[in-house]
């Protein structure tokens, strides 16, 4: 079924380089009267020989031009978004005219200065024209986001899980011994809070998982309660040493030891999936406590 250009829009957010999707409040960038395809098509490259008697061509990476979006001069809009001063923030464009993006939705990020148009005549409307400078590709998440209008210029997004829920996490009991290391030798009144995990990590300097991974400060975690709908589920630290995230879900103990190098940088994530959908979540590990001997 065909739909108008009425309600296209693109939309913005802060962009948070540690948040793991595009979900959050967003602005109106402009009250657009043009606005650019988000996604370009790649460029094709030749690849025609001596022995062809036709052209022959390989398709080759996509553009990432600018993207100029035009509206009416607004004091309101030049000012909110020249005052980001090239920040990078999160962009969705919106086709559909219900005015979220029903038919189609784009996002990527990017960074955006408002300038004001030309006057080319005695007699017409001042615009002006958003330039965006993509810092990432585009990516269509249609079904993937939904899209509230709050009717007052801004708009809440969220994610799509499809009903998933994260397996529970917990620290491995002070009396187990995970590769031939009692856990109380790695840590001690571990606490996994809803979105944070306390306590105090010991140091390691021998041993199977000092040996293995470097002496320094560990923590032991379990996981239980597993969405039955799940077809994967990843935990691990991000950044992390080298393991980056590993799957849980098969593992038949559900538990693992994990280095912290930088409590104040490093999150502890969990991605569960069924396949289509993908529900993340991530807990703060500044509160950690670790002992350096």
């Amino acid at each position: 079924m065909a739909s108008t250009s009425y309600l296209a829009r693109v939309i913005y957010a802060p962009y948070d380089p540690n948040q793991d999707d595009f979900s959050g409040t967003y602005n109106l960038l402009v009250r657009a009267k043009s606005i650019p395809s988000p996604a370009s098509a790649p460029n094709t490259v030749e690849s025609t020989t001596f022995e062809d008697d036709t052209q022959t061509f390989e398709m080759g990476i996509k553009t990432a031009d600018s993207k100029e979006i035009t509206g009416n001069l607004e004091k309101d809009y030049l000012q909110g978004l020249n005052a980001l001063a090239g920040q990078k923030v999160n962009i969705m464009h919106l086709y559909g005219t219900d005015g979220t993006g029903q038919v189609s939705r784009y996002v990527y990020v990017g960074q955006v200065i408002a300038t004001p148009n030309d006057v080319g005549g005695v007699d017409e409307i001042l615009e002006m024209t958003a330039t965006i400078i993509p810092n990432t590709a585009a990516a269509e998440v249609t079904d993937l986001y939904d899209v509230v209008d709050n009717g007052d210029g801004t708009f809440e997004v969220t994610k799509d899980d499809g009903g998933l829920t994260n397996p529970t996490v917990g620290a491995v009991s002070s009396s187990a011994t995970l590769f031939n290391t009692s856990v109380s030798d790695i840590q001690d009144s571990v606490v996994v809070g809803d979105t944070a995990i306390t306590g105090t990590l010991k140091y390691l300097s021998s041993g199977d998982i000092a040996d293995y991974w470097g002496a320094g400060n560990f923590i032991a975690l379990d996981f239980s309660n597993f969405d039955a709908n799940a077809t994967s589920v990843k935990v691990g630290l991000d950044p992390s040493q080298g393991s980056g995230l590993v799957e849980i879900l098969t593992d038949p103990d559900h538990n693992g030891v994990f280095k912290i190098t930088n409590k104040d940088v490093q999150k502890f994530k969990i991605v569960t999936s069924d396949g289509t959908h993908t529900k993340t979540k991530t807990y703060d590990l500044s509160g950690l406590t670790v002992l350096n001997s």
